[in-house]
């Protein structure tokens, strides 16, 4: 969630800091006597209006100390506006009971940092009327799929497990239709039956590196799949596993797998590719692969297979069978979020797909944010490669097992510097794109001077007293200055004229709109003149010490400089 107004921080400006370019103008009198009321009374008031009213709230991070109190956590209104939530801590399946039930329009969830503890009871996801155990680290049965109807919570459509569980329960996201990309964490030794059942939206799937076994059902229905890497640590799926998953094209078996079930596979009628790096075949069924072409679909084996292939009752069945190095090599499954893409030799690499690289070698990939993005995250096989980036390029070390490459991005961030002369820095953290809201407002016997936005003069602009701040888009700087109203100059003039302005730069004060040979004088801050110049006409530069505070004085009143 964006809070602006926490992220801000305060730079006092000190001796030897660079230019802050905000010039507050004070009379001569306030010039000499630094300790007046009306000198420490000047404030500058930015009154953040719609700026932080135009963010509502996206993000939440909640930490749960006990397991099985986030209900007591999260008021009425928290439960009906959330939608995307962190939550770390500990958690039981009391909780998962609360984020399914209760959270009515969560979207996003990251459980990545939460332990899941054990519980006994009535409490919990499953059925309420039963006293039910449920073990630790592992993901609850009917986590977010509803107990007896079996309605999954389709608000949910991105979801981080727990990187400490060891198992993913009975219809954990059974129906789930919303869920569009799932990642198993490493610990994870079994998905169980139905775990997956009928996500519709699933079009991105990584297996973890300790994933033994697959379930009966557990990925039954997950039509989105357009391609599956399994693991090399699986050695078996289940029946029915990828049973209706009729948008697979490409599947590689892991090379531990000894036993496909039957209807594993059964009306995958879309697949085109399917590579077997075992040598000697796994057990498979009459119906595993029922609905495949089997004349069209093309089986890749390891060299020298091919007769044990060919000898097999049901594998005999694919008559399209090629000894190639494509078994004897490795997968890379890339995702990768919004606002940017990953690309190899200038191409796109859609999130989902599966690159075959032979083992031994090394793939290099580009990563390309768009304009007003950066990465986020880019992990390789969970571990976290971003600071191996170079020039946006990342080169994976070389292939000896299946891999995953995962790359997020999110918004670039930059510092909007409002400066004033009494006040130092302010520093307003705003995203790529952020138009914010100021308006300024003077104490009694004071006017806006200037408003200056990256040096250029934005007086003008103002509506109603505010300025609104063009999209932003890298760092910038809002300068303001005042002038007092009632100029007590010898021989000021009555009327303030507004056409000088003046404001520093490094080690020079610039001066503008003064008029040919008008005197401009130079003063310290306390009160001793140090030079005085006649103006050029237009505009005119003054060397000075960084680090220090001056007076300057025109014509039109007297301003305050620090540098």
């Amino acid at each position: 969630m964006k809070k602006y107004s926490k992220n801000s921080q305060i730079e006092p400006v000190r001796p030897g800091s660079h230019l802050k370019e905000i010039n507050l103008q004070e009379s001569t009198a306030l010039v000499i006597n630094k300790t007046t009321p009306m000198k420490r009374k000047i404030l500058l008031s930015l009154c953040f209006l719609s700026f932080i009213l135009s963010f509502a709230q996206g993000s939440t991070t909640l930490n749960v100390p006990t397991a099985g109190t986030l209900t007591t956590l999260l008021s009425s209104t928290d439960k009906t506006t959330i939608t995307d939530l962190t939550v770390t801590g500990n958690i039981d399946a009391r909780d998962l009971k609360c984020l399914r039930d209760e959270v009515t329009n969560l979207s996003t969830l990251d459980l990545s940092s939460a332990t899941i503890r054990a519980y006994t009871g009535t409490g919990g996801t499953s059925d309420p009327n039963s006293t039910v155990s449920y073990p630790a680290n592992e993901m609850p049965q009917n986590s977010f799929s509803f107990y007896g109807t079996n309605a999954g919570k389709t608000t949910l459509t991105a979801l981080k497990l727990p990187n400490t569980i060891v198992t993913v329960g009975v219809r954990a996201l059974n129906n789930c239709s919303g869920l569009t990309g799932i990642t198993i964490p490493n610990l994870v030794t079994s998905i169980a039956s139905n775990a997956f059942y009928s996500c519709t939206g699933l079009t991105s799937l990584t297996l973890g590196n300790s994933v033994i076994s697959i379930g009966n059902s557990a990925f039954l229905g997950c039509s989105g799949l357009s391609s599956l890497a399994i693991s090399d640590a699986v050695t078996t799926i289940g029946t029915q596993a990828f049973y209706h998953c009729n948008g697979l094209t490409t599947v590689i078996i892991g090379i531990s797998v000894t036993n496909i079930g039957d209807n594993a596979f059964l009306n995958c009628s879309a697949l085109k590719s399917l590579t077997v790096p075992r040598a000697v075949p796994p057990t498979i069924y009459a119906n595993t692969f029922s609905g495949v072409n089997k004349t069209t679909c093309k089986l890749y084996l390891p060299t020298g297979s091919t007769a044990a292939y060919q000898a097999d009752a049901y594998w005999s069945s694919f008559s399209s069978l090629s000894e190639s190095a494509a078994a004897n090599s490795f997968s890379i499954t890339v995702q990768s979020g919004t606002n940017g893409s990953v690309q190899i030799n200038n191409a796109a690499v859609a999130s989902g797909s599966l690159l075959m690289v032979n083992s031994g070698d090394t793939k290099s990939f580009t990563i390309l944010p768009v304009p007003g993005y950066e990465v986020a995250t880019l992990t390789y096989n969970d571990a976290d490669v971003k600071s191996n980036l170079t020039n946006n390029v990342f080169t994976t070390p070389a292939v000896t097992t299946n891999s995953t490459l995962n790359v997020t991005f999110q918004k670039s961030v930059y510092n909007l510097s409002i400066i004033s002369a009494e006040t130092g820095t302010v520093n307003q953290l705003c995203s790529y794109g952020d138009t914010p809201s100021f308006s300024f407002t003077p104490v009694t016997g004071w006017k806006v001077s200037t408003i200056l936005y990256n040096d250029v003069d934005v007086t003008s602009s103002l509506i109603n007293g505010i300025f609104k701040v063009p999209a932003i888009s890298a760092n910038a700087r809002l300068a303001v200055s005042f002038i007092s109203t009632n100029n007590t100059v010898t021989n000021a003039p009555a009327v303030i004229n507004s056409r000088v302005k003046v404001y520093a730069r490094t080690s020079e004060i610039i001066v503008e709109g003064t008029e040919k040979g008008e005197s401009v004088e130079l003063y310290s801050v306390t009160g001793s003149r140090l030079q005085t110049v006649n103006s050029p006409g237009d505009k005119m530069s003054i060397p000075v010490e960084s680090g220090k505070i001056y007076m300057v004085k025109t014509g039109t009143g007297t301003f305050k400089v620090i540098l």
